[in-house]
This record gives structure tokens, sequence and C-alpha cells, in this order.
């Protein structure tokens, strides 16, 4: 028995030492913290820089591999300009395979200009090139990296002009997300807009042909956020329009837009199986999720999560009605107890104006939250249109006090009235509303009122 065990163990050891050598040398991904574990010194590296900055363009690129870890390490530096590095790399034909091997996201700084591949009309060395900005940008995007952002746009941009086949950005995206978490890096394109819906087919279709037998369900969550993005682009149209969308969508887009941010393949991949029938039984039924679609401070709470916190708070092993401080938002004081009976009580307003309502609250917070800021326009469009109405409480005036850099909901008050919600419009106090990313966060104040005699 001791030595089957022991040889299992050195058969896994050295399948896993087979793997590593051979993404070292032949992978397209290389470790993101190679600064670290760069061969030469940096003293090595200063004392070579002045001769290879002057004699930058007669570098025997294949001579030796010495050469890419100097390069690397002062690039790692920083020592040289933009400028210098597109003359290093463009300047003859180089190995950029090798350089793949030996460079990372540090190779090639800086944002992309869209007149760079105007100038050039070969594609070839460029799109070399950017094989290796790519893995800069996408890097930086699994490290929520505002930096990715322009990055991949830029990106983006080339590949659309210049791009087709196997070279892709989408073929590209594929290798990465077959070896890292699909999720943070779908969610991570897809909600700082950096995929368009014909894309993200692309890339589910590009997921599938490069591993038909175990991709299913990282291509399912690829089609799944398509849709979410196609069905929210269609809500915020519906919400322009004043028109209430379709109770069976808003539903869907519940299922959608909350476990597509799970980071748990076991769980997703079970869910995506259960026909839809179940799944919206699972929707409807599960206390977790119920609280989600009937109460707003709920909703508000759960969409400033990060995926990993979402994912055990939502995860259905976890039975707790309100998990751990999203009980202390609702009121300060409400037992699960009594949660639970607001829960019931509120089944029979699962309608369409409500989810409308709660809806349109979550859109608004997650635009704010997930871009902290950047995107100020997209949220004015929703403030105050947009943002305001919720089920109000019944007793009295209460208030939803959310701060954006904690991320916490402090106070709310919060009931039901049988089937019939009674839903104010939220008045927005303009001296503590601010949407200035540079001065110091303020708190979103929303002054709920009873609504008594407003439908």
């Amino acid at each position: 028995m001791i030595k089957r065990t022991l040889l299992v163990v050195a058969i896994v050891v050295a399948a896993v030492s087979v793997f590593v050598f051979g993404c070292a040398l032949y992978g397209d991904i290389p470790d993101v913290d190679l600064p670290n574990q760069v061969d030469v010194t940096i003293a090595d590296a200063e004392n070579a820089y002045g001769g290879y900055r002057s004699a930058g363009e007669n570098i025997d690129w294949s001579h030796s591999n010495g050469e890419h870890r100097l390069i690397e390490s002062y690039v790692a530096l920083e020592s040289w300009d933009q400028e210098e590095v597109d003359r290093l790399l463009l300047g003859h034909d180089a190995d950029f395979e090798a350089m793949d091997r030996a460079n990372t996201r540090a190779v090639c700084y800086g944002p992309v200009p869209e007149s760079f591949f105007e100038a050039r009309p070969d594609p070839e060395p460029f799109i070399r090139l950017m094989r290796l900005r790519r893995l800069r940008a996408v890097n930086y995007a699994l490290a929520d990296d505002d930096r990715a952002v322009q990055d991949i746009r830029a990106l983006l941009v080339y590949s659309k002009k210049y791009e087709s086949g196997a070279t892709s950005l989408t073929q590209f995206l594929v290798g990465r997300i077959l070896s890292v978490s699909c999720y943070e890096l779908i969610n991570t394109l897809l909600m700082k807009e950096l995929l368009d819906h014909a894309e993200l087919l692309d890339l589910a279709s590009a997921l599938e042909e490069a591993d038909p037998g175990r991709s299913g369900y990282r291509r399912a969550i690829v089609l799944d956020a398509q849709r979410t993005l196609a069905f929210v682009d269609e809500f915020k149209e519906g919400l322009l329009n004043r028109e209430c969308p379709d109770c069976d969508k808003a539903i869907e887009f519940f299922s959608l837009a909350n476990h597509s941010l799970i980071d748990s393949p076991d769980w997703y991949k079970n869910y995506l199986l259960m026909p839809n029938r179940t799944k919206r039984r699972i929707l409807m039924q599960q206390d977790h999720l119920l609280d989600l679609v009937d109460n707003p401070a709920v909703c508000w709470e759960y969409s400033t999560q990060k995926p990993s916190e979402l994912a055990r708070k939502l995860h259905p092993l976890n039975t707790t009605l309100m998990p751990n401080g999203v009980g202390a938002a609702i009121s300060g004081a409400a037992t699960g107890s009594q949660l639970k009976s607001y829960t019931g009580m509120c089944q029979s307003v699962l309608k369409c104006e409500v989810l409308y309502r709660v809806l349109r609250l979550k859109i608004a917070a997650r635009l704010y939250l997930l871009d902290r800021g950047t995107r100020i326009d997209s949220l004015e469009d929703l403030v105050p249109e947009y943002l305001p109405a919720v089920p109000a409480d019944p007793f009295g005036e209460s208030s939803i006090r959310f701060t954006p850099k904690t991320g916490m909901v402090h106070s709310v008050g919060y009931d039901c009235i049988d089937s019939d919600a009674k839903v104010a419009e939220a008045e927005i106090d303009a001296a503590n509303f601010n949407l200035n990313p540079s001065s110091q966060p303020r708190d979103f104040v929303f002054q709920l009122h009873s609504g008594a005699g407003d439908e």
C-alpha cells in the first residue's frame, strides 16, 4: 500500500514537472512574476545597458538567451522609454518566440496609439509584438488593474485592423482562459466593455474548437456573459423608453448576472446543466437568491462584493439566509427570522414592476462600483432618472447610505405591504452626492419616503 502511494506521488510530481517545463519552453503565457526570477542581476543589466542602448539594432537575437534576460532586466527597471523599446523590437527580424518565453508584461509598457499601427502596413512584426502587449494587458486585467483598459482597447483596435484567424485576439484569450480563472477574466473584460457581443460569440466558438472535450462550461460562461450583456443593453433601452421588460427576461437576468460572477467552476457547471425550469425554481425558492430579487438593500450590498466573496455567500451549501454583514445592514437590527418573514410576505410582489425598480438600482450600482468612478458619463445617465425608485419604508422616512470607498451599506429601512408594494421615488441629497472621482469619497444618500398613495 505504501509503495503504491509513493508510486502515485512520484508519477504526479513527474507529470507536474513535465507540464511546467513544457509551459516554460513552449507556452504562450510566461510567468507574471518574471522580474523576480531574472537570472542576471540588476547590476549586470546596468553595466551592459550603455552598450546595448547604442548597438540595439545590431543585436543577434538568436545567439543566446542571455541577451533576452539582460533586455528583460533593464526593461523591468524601466530604463528604456517606449520609443527605444519599439526600435529594439521592430528594427530587425527578432526571435519573437524566444522573447515570448523570456519576457512578460514589462517588455512593452505604455499605451499603444492607433497611429502606431496605421503607419506600418506590414502586420506580421506587429502581430508578434502585440502578443507581448497582450500578456501585459491580460495580466493587468486579472489583477484588476485599470491600466488593462487602455491596453486591451488598443489591442482590439489593432486586432480588428490587422488580424484574422489563428492570430486573432479571441484565439489569444482562449489560451489564457484555458489556463486561468475564466470567470475573473471574462467578467473583467465584459464589465469594462472591452468585448462586444460578436467578440464574445467568437470567443465561445474558439473555446469549443481549442478544447472540445473540456471547455464546455468555459464556453457556457462566455455565452452567458454575451446574453447578459445583450440583456443589460436591452434593459437599459427599456428604461429609457419607460417600458417594463418581460418578467421572464428579468428573472433570467438575475440568473446570468449573479451566477456569472461566481468563481466556483463545479458549482457553476452544475447550474448550467440544469433545465431552465429548474434554474427558475432555484431562483424563486432559494432564500439567499430570493433576497436579491426582493430586497433592494441586499441587492445593493451584493453588487459590491468581489467574485470570491459573492461565491461564498451564494454557494448552495451556505444555508444562512443573510450571510455575514448583510443582515446587519438591514435596519441594523432585523434578525434572520424577521427577514425570512419579510421574504415570505414579499413573494407575491415578485412581478415586473418590482423587478424593474430593483434591477435599475443594481445596474447603476454595478456601473459605478466596477469602474470606481471612471465611467462618470454612464452613471450620470442613470442618475437620478433610473436609480432612485425602490420599495419604501412604510413606517416613515428612512435612508440607504452608501460609501463608495468601503462599499458598505450603513443603514436602511425596508418592508413591504401585502402584495402591492408601495413604491416612492427617492430624492438624492445633492449636498452628499458627488460624482467627481478626484475628490474625497462621500456618501450617497437616498432619502426614502413612505410613498403613501404612490403606486
